[in-house]
């Protein structure tokens, strides 16, 4: 007899631990899938920081040590973007915007660069004005200041350079 009550005794022992078991699998089975839910919703915006590095690549180029480049035709955007190495063109023109301002000491436009799509800035202005829901554009704007040494000969040595960049994508 105490043969039959010990096979029951380990019989019902592993029906125990196999509940435990389907527990402990369902615990783990609910903490991977909320994991991974929570790490693949979150919505991953890079425009603001792609925007950023637009804005300095901009500013590493115009500033030589201090002075404004004179390497750069300041008539032209498109020599700006052929010696700061951009690759923007025509197929990625609408979604990228750059608007550079030049300033004399007075705070005197001297000279207005401008490449991409203009809406852009609209859509950041938006964006300042808390307007719900997803980001329509990433925007930097930042200012500058530079020497220049002949490159606007009737203007003061000192200048300022706001640089503004929006990314839409």
């Amino acid at each position: 007899m105490k043969k039959a009550t010990n096979f029951y005794d380990k019989k019902a022992g592993s029906r125990i631990l196999l509940v435990y078991w389907y527990i402990l699998f369902l615990i783990v089975a609910i903490v991977v899938l909320i994991t991974t839910s929570l790490f693949y919703s979150g919505a991953i915006d890079v425009k603001e920081a792609e925007a950023k590095i637009l804005h300095d690549k901009i500013v590493e180029c115009l500033n030589n040590h201090g002075k404004l480049n004179s390497e750069i035709d300041y008539n032209d955007v498109n020599s700006l973007i052929k010696k700061c190495d951009f690759y923007l063109n025509a197929e990625n023109m609408a979604n990228y915007f750059f608007l550079i301002h030049i300033y004399d000491k007075n705070d005197d436009i001297i000279k207005t660069l401008k490449f991409g799509q203009p809406s852009i800035k609209l859509d950041c202005d938006m964006n300042t004005k808390r307007v719900t829901g997803r980001t329509i554009a990433g925007c930097s704007e930042r200012e500058m200041f530079a020497r220049q040494q002949n490159i606007f000969p009737e203007k003061s040595e000192e200048i300022k350079i706001n640089i503004f960049t929006g990314v839409r994508k």
